[in-house]
């Protein structure tokens, strides 16, 4: 009977989407109190569910009947349903504030908006949400702007979770992390994974931070850490805090040439501070302001006696004591003490990636791809992750397109059994789908057999697989773009079904570079199934491939 009890309640509160007190009351008094028998309760004037269905049967009768044009208007008011996913009619019910029980004011007190929503769903999602909800089903949420809410609910809803740019993935990392809103963090934070590189190092790692992400802050430091030049030319370098600042500065693994490219850039971050308070710049407040940490943590006795004499003349961070120690310890080691506000260190700084011509990125991270999915269009959903798009407009002749030739992941290039699942999408200047090729297959464990599969033939060459289309892709030339429509304007989108690691960018080392705008990747080849072509490297910030055109 107690078992019986418990399960009416739960089943009364699913159909009603509400958690009231009562029933959880009654829910824990039956259950928790060990009652033997449920409480008689006085069943007058609740409403009888086996007569709502026959009602509803009757009104759908008569509707298909044309017998009343009130039952017709009942019929339309639940066709809402028809077509729509479990989720899309959950959405549908968010949208149109259907059984909402709960009201959030979401905005600063001079953009406000009220935004209804059900508490079961919610609670169901966050454990912040569930607590929230026990005690009030009216809130209010300043810190968040609507529109951030809103995409937290349509992700609750519905599983997908959208970003209209780099600074909102961030946000929305921020606020699904305090949630504890699982699958939004990881959507958020393989948006910010696959766009951090070159130009966001500094925003990914301040997101990170704020948002208590240990993945993708361990991730930002050792990229950074493999990326110092040109995480140190980054203005927002100027942005760190005095503690970040000690912190970066005290790492052995930064990768630079020379302790120079610390102390100017460190230099420049005191030279910054000083002048945010609307001060006179001058040694003494400069070195205020960096600090002691950090100035024991600057290798002064790695630079040469030159750099150091430019450097030291230049910013006079140093005082004369210990400007004079650091250049005789330069030119005679050990020939005087340091003081003791210096770094005794002689060995530069060494990074374990200096040495490697990629940087490897993990497509995919937070499982699926991060992007709005529009209907009609070639942007991907679901397990797909889009990896990069180039616009296809050659400088001078025509480009006759033969086929790609893409890194193979780490995991493919380890074990050549490993399947890889990848699209070569053809698209017009509206993102319509031209020509698309599907490659699901292992590479090849040997580089003298050929295979056709889906549209390709392909080759394996050790770092690389040559992938050869079964049709050549016709590029119009530049010098007749003006009388190009924009259906004629194409781009190239490689699209990854797996979550696996490629390498993002390819050394100098590994170019060679027989003219100007041929490139080899990996010293991949000339000849190619009995065609000669000509490679063409198509190098950015997410992905590196290189196109085959007609030699």
């Amino acid at each position: 009977m107690r078992l019986k009890g418990a399960i009416a309640v739960g089943v009364l509160c699913i159909l009603t989407f509400a958690l009231k007190t009562e029933c959880a009351r009654y829910a824990r008094e039956t259950v928790e109190n060990g009652a033997t028998q449920a409480p008689e309760h006085d069943f007058n004037g609740v409403a009888d569910f086996h007569d709502i269905i026959k009602t509803y049967k009757t009104i759908q009768k008569d509707a298909k009947n044309l017998v009343s044009d009130d039952s017709a208007e009942v019929v339309n008011k639940t066709n809402w349903r028809n077509g729509k996913t479990f989720a899309g009619k959950l959405g549908y019910m968010l949208s149109n504030s259907k059984l909402t029980d709960c009201v959030f004011i979401v905005g600063p007190d001079n953009n406000t908006e009220k935004i209804e929503a059900h508490s079961v769903i919610l609670a169901a999602a966050s454990p912040v949400f569930e607590m929230a909800l026990e005690n009030s089903t009216s809130l209010r949420v300043k810190e968040w702007q609507p529109s951030e809410f809103k995409k937290i609910l349509s992700f609750i809803y519905s599983g997908d979770l959208c970003f209209d740019d780099f600074d909102e993935a961030c946000t929305l990392l921020n606020h699904a992390s305090s949630l504890e809103l699982d699958g939004a963090n990881e959507a958020a934070r393989g948006y910010v994974f696959n766009y951090m590189y070159p130009n966001r190092l500094w925003n990914a790692y301040q997101c990170a931070k704020q948002a208590s992400d240990e993945k993708l802050l361990n991730f930002t430091t050792k990229l950074i850490s493999a990326k110092t030049t040109e995480a140190l030319k980054d203005r927002k370098f100027n942005e760190l805090s005095q503690a970040d600042l000690a912190t970066f500065v005290a790492r052995g693994d930064l990768n630079v040439e020379s302790e120079v490219e610390i102390f100017e850039a460190v230099t420049r971050w005191g030279l910054t501070q000083v002048l945010k308070d609307g001060l006179t710049p001058s040694p003494e407040l400069m070195r205020e302001k960096i600090g002691p940490e950090v100035i024991k943590n600057i290798r002064f006795l790695t630079m040469t006696g030159a750099e150091f004499s430019r450097m030291h003349t230049n910013a006079k961070l140093l005082n004369y004591e210990e400007g004079l120690a650091v250049l005789l310890n330069i030119n005679s080691p050990g020939v005087l003490d340091l003081p003791k506000t210096l770094c005794p260190l002689t060995e530069k700084r060494e990074n374990v990636a200096s040495g490697e011509s990629e940087t490897f990125v993990t497509y995919g991270i937070g499982g699926k791809n991060s992007v709005c999915s529009k209907k009609g269009r070639a942007e991907e959903s679901g397990d797909y992750y889009d990896l990069y798009t180039t616009t296809i407009i050659p400088n001078t002749d025509q480009w006759n397109i033969l086929g790609i030739q893409i890194p193979k992941s780490l995991e493919a290039q380890a074990d050549c059994l490993v399947e890889e699942h990848f699209d070569i999408l053809i698209l017009n200047s509206q993102n319509e789908v031209v020509e698309t090729f599907f490659y699901n297959a292992a590479p090849l464990c040997t580089t003298d057999r050929f295979t056709y599969n889906g549209g390709f033939y392909s080759r394996n060459d050790g770092k690389v697989i040559n992938l050869k289309f079964n049709k050549m892709i016709s590029i119009p030339s530049m010098r007749h773009i003006s009388s190009l429509s924009s259906q004629q304007r194409y781009k190239i989108k490689i699209v990854f079904r797996d979550q696996k690691t490629y390498p993002r960018s390819v050394s100098n080392e590994n170019r060679n570079s027989p003219s100007s705008s041929a490139y080899y990747l990996y010293h991949s080849y000339w000849n190619f199934l009995g065609t000669s072509v000509r490679y063409r490297l198509l190098d950015n910030s997410s992905f590196v491939y290189a196109i085959m055109t007609q030699n």
